[in-house]
């Protein structure tokens, strides 16, 4: 079998989705009603968790692949001067 990439958005999206097919099974099965102005908000709230969890999953891979290298603001070079400033002291 072939091996792929971990994809956390599928991964949660289908725990959120077997969730809510298991809460309405189970409001079935004890004959209690299950609110939907509870259910549907949770749903969207899990969804967005697997968005930003696969934004994040993939930022983290397409770094790793570049090899960009993390960057050290106390690295920076800035350039001589104060350009800004003496664009308004020019003015």
């Amino acid at each position: 079998m072939k091996t792929h990439e971990f994809d956390a958005t599928s991964l949660i999206s289908g725990i959120v989705f077997a969730v809510v097919a298991g809460v309405y099974l189970a409001g079935a099965a004890t004959g209690t009603h299950v609110d939907v102005r509870w259910l549907l908000p949770l749903t969207l709230i899990g969804l967005g968790i697997a968005g930003v969890a696969g934004a994040v999953t993939s930022a983290a891979r397409q770094q790793r692949s570049t090899g960009a290298p993390d960057i050290d603001p106390g690295a920076v070079a800035l350039p001589e001067g104060d350009p800004v400033g003496e664009a308004i002291d020019d003015a």
